[in-house]
């Protein structure tokens, strides 16, 4: 009774979503979803475009066809190849983190567009530091924590969290947590890394979700010049 009801929404409406941009002439791009999207191609069928130079591909998930009632599709795990280098954006149009997560009777919860660059599979890593979102000059976290997403590249990969198994993941195959601290996640073949911040559930809290890509720790440098 503390969840929103499962209304059905508009095609589109609340979707995750994903473009593709081209730089050359004559790209060739494969793309093959996790899901249903919202032109009819099923999950796991690769379609394949050729983008001119500046034009880019976008792919909705099926907004109307749901796994069960408190839960979309998601696309966490499509592939995306190309003939010719190409930049991809994936995020959702408008959503609660987590989604439909349980909150205090009848109150306001914020929502927001999620975006942001998808590294390439050879940028992914094996190391990652994550922590909660601060969201005061006080130092206050949430105390429901922030969402952490990690997406495998390969099949048996052993996730670790603070040195501590936590999941084996197959290629394609993500898990989510909640993290309340700093948070150490390692494995033993490359991942890609997201955290999402967490709902506020009043009008005057601290703001509505967002999506950041964590990138890896072989990807820092232990001393900078400005």
């Amino acid at each position: 009774e503390n969840q929103i009801p499962a209304t059905q929404p508009e095609p589109g409406a609340a979707a995750g979503e994903f473009a593709v941009a081209a730089f050359e002439d004559n790209t060739v791009v494969t793309i093959t979803p996790t899901v249903l999207t919202l032109n009819g191609i099923a999950g796991g069928v690769p379609e394949i475009f050729t983008l001119q130079r500046g034009q880019c591909v976008q792919v909705q998930a099926d907004t109307l066809g749901r796994h069960n009632a408190n839960a979309y599709l998601d696309l966490t795990g499509s592939t995306v190849t190309s003939t010719h280098p190409v930049a991809v954006y994936g995020g959702h149009v408008q959503t609660e983190i987590p989604d439909f997560w349980v909150r205090p009777k009848d109150q306001y919860v914020t929502r927001d567009m999620l975006l942001e660059a998808m590294p390439p599979t050879s940028a992914w890593g094996n190391s990652f530091v994550l922590a909660p979102v601060v969201l005061d000059s006080t130092g206050a976290t949430n105390p429901a924590g922030d969402l952490m997403r990690v997406l495998a590249l390969k099949d048996s990969t052993v996730v670790f969290v603070n040195g501590q198994p936590w999941v084996t993941l197959k290629h394609n195959q993500f898990s989510d947590s909640l993290i309340i601290s700093p948070t150490l996640v390692t494995s033993s073949k490359p991942l890609m890394v997201a955290e999402y911040a967490h709902s506020s559930y009043t009008y005057y809290g601290p703001g509505d979700p967002f999506l950041a890509i964590v990138p890896p720790m072989e990807q820092t440098y232990n001393t900078y010049t400005f």
